[in-house]
C-alpha cells in the first residue's frame, strides 16, 4: 500500500488505518478533501497506551 493511502498515528508516524473507503474531493473541500472535516488525528493502538487525543476549544479574539 502506498503511505499517502494511510491515515499516520500523530506520535510515531507508523500506519493506523488505510483509508481506501473515505471520498477524497480536494477540489470541493480543499483543507482536508472531505466534507465537514477540519481535522483528522488517530494514535497507533502502541501509542494509545501512553498518549491520548484531547480536543480544547481555541481562543477567539473578539473583533477579529
Amino acid at each position: 500500500m502506498a503511505m499517502a493511502d494511510c491515515m499516520l498515528c500523530c506520535v510515531c508516524g507508523c500506519k493506523t488505518f488505510y483509508d481506501a473507503n473515505l471520498n477524497y474531493d480536494f477540489d470541493e473541500y480543499p483543507k482536508t478533501g472531505l466534507y465537514n472535516t477540519a481535522e483528522v488525528l488517530s494514535l497507533c493502538l502502541d501509542c494509545a497506551e501512553t498518549h491520548s487525543l484531547e480536543f480544547v476549544p481555541k481562543m477567539i479574539k473578539e473583533g477579529v
